[in-house]
């Protein structure tokens, strides 16, 4: 199991990974507007 602690300053107006391994990367986001967003890709073979 992987566990990653969220805050704030983890969002960026770019795009900016967070976790990245052979399975998934996983990143992060924040918009103009204070919505913030993560975006998970699964990598598949």
């Amino acid at each position: 199991m992987t566990k990653f602690r969220l805050y704030r300053d983890s969002f960026k107006e770019q795009p900016r990974v967070l976790i990245e391994n052979d399975e998934f990367t996983i990143s992060s986001f924040k918009y103009s507007s204070p919505r913030f967003k993560i975006e998970v890709q699964h990598l598949l073979y």
